[in-house]
């Protein structure tokens, strides 16, 4: 019988709270061989597990000079600072930024196992997949957004953080065998400022098989899940109640990323009867808790290139969840939306606005919504992408 080939699969912080992660494992754990490098172990998911002490440093930075007395601290933390950082020395700066002693020892580490393909998710991890790669085997990047992008509306972010990504995208992307992008628009921009192949595999969960709920005409119940941070704005979104009457209810579930900032919600909205903040569930409970719902809710303001054209979990969450979605004007989810009449889109990022299109809807019209997403689960399910990726690597592995 002949032995499995070999997958490395190379990803940052904790992979089992990764979805994208999870589910290329999931798409090829059945016909290779797979290993994850990361920074938590589970026996979940039948791999072998590698943690990568670059994972554990994050965030650190250990200059050499930084225990020595301050008349050589000082000029030597300006030559980094100001000098390191211009135009002409950039590609030394980032690619010295990037290659800590830890990663240095990762890279060593992985050398000594034997790989046949690796799948990178993440920029963080793409010169280190590249490098143990050392062209002898194939690389497919996993683009989970655009990264020199990615928090664009902060300056000094864009001219550090931004700019170090997209000079590690230049210089290591072409050096990859295939590119897998998380949305359609984010593809064409990949391919202007890179010029790479790639094939678009969506968020999408598993498929779930369940029936929509039908709506109870005197309580209409909205869901908004997510993330509890200030940039998500949930305040905001919450003002929604203002403009709808008495047979709505909104809810919330959050995960808490910042407990202050979720406490604080509580305590705001806490007068408001029809508002609700609901313990979140485990990830592999998600769809089926909120198919008693009626309406998905999400509003993602465009503040970068990333919010703009996003194309989250979230939405197709709803569809497996079997609900009505109803969202702001993002291109991407707007286009998804329409083409399979899932729900209806705001013409702002405005609650009002998304207020005043709910209360035009009749019962009916839910109803309608709810079983669009039902007949169109299956197709929106991640079954079509993990045949994608399968189809992908055995390809490459073959050729």
């Amino acid at each position: 019988m002949r032995a499995q080939k070999k997958i490395l699969i190379l990803c940052t912080n904790d992979y089992q709270k990764q979805p994208r992660v999870l589910r290329t494992i999931e798409a090829l754990r059945n016909n290779y061989h797979i290993s994850v490098a990361g920074n938590s172990d589970t026996k979940e998911h039948s791999v072998d597990f590698i943690t990568l002490a670059s994972n554990l440093e994050k965030n650190k930075k250990n200059y050499w000079h930084f225990n020595k007395p301050a008349f050589i601290r000082l000029p030597i933390s300006f030559f980094y600072k100001y000098i390191k950082q211009k135009q002409f020395y950039k590609p030394f700066y980032f690619e010295q930024q990037y290659w800590t002693k830890a990663r240095k020892i990762d890279l060593e580490n992985l050398k000594n196992r034997s790989f046949d393909l690796i799948v990178s998710h993440g920029v963080d991890t793409l010169p280190l997949a590249v490098k143990l790669a050392d062209k002898k085997i194939p690389v497919i990047f996993n683009a989970h957004e655009y990264y020199p992008l990615e928090f664009e509306q902060d300056k000094k972010w864009l001219e550090t953080e931004g700019a170090k990504a997209s000079f590690l995208l230049e210089r290591y992307l072409p050096k990859c065998k295939h590119m897998f992008c998380v949305s359609n628009l984010i593809q064409e921009k990949f391919l202007e400022t890179i010029k790479i192949d790639s094939t678009v595999i969506t968020n999408a969960p598993n498929f779930y098989e369940q029936e929509p709920k039908a709506v109870n005409p005197q309580k209409i119940k909205i869901i908004h899940h997510g993330i509890a941070l200030k940039e998500r704005n949930i305040e905001n979104m919450a003002t929604l109640i203002n403009f709808l009457d008495e047979r709505y209810e909104l809810n919330f579930m959050l995960t808490i990323a910042d407990k202050a900032y979720y406490e604080k919600l509580k305590i705001d909205f806490k007068h408001i009867k029809h508002i609700n903040f609901l313990e979140a569930v485990p990830l592999t409970q998600l769809c089926t808790f909120l198919n008693q719902f009626d309406i998905g809710y999400y509003i993602l303001p465009p503040v970068n290139f990333n919010t703009t054209n996003a194309l989250p979990n979230k939405l197709f969450e709803y569809v497996q969840a079997r609900l009505c979605l109803a969202f702001g004007p993002s291109p991407e989810m707007k286009m998804v939306i329409e083409k399979y009449n899932l729900g209806f889109v705001a013409q702002d990022y405005s609650p009002k606005s998304m207020a005043e299109k709910i209360t035009k809807l009749s019962i009916a019209d839910i109803n309608n919504f709810k079983n669009n997403t039902h007949k169109y689960a299956q197709e929106l399910s991640a079954a079509s992408n993990q045949k994608k990726i399968l189809k992908t690597v055995t390809e490459i592995l073959n050729n």
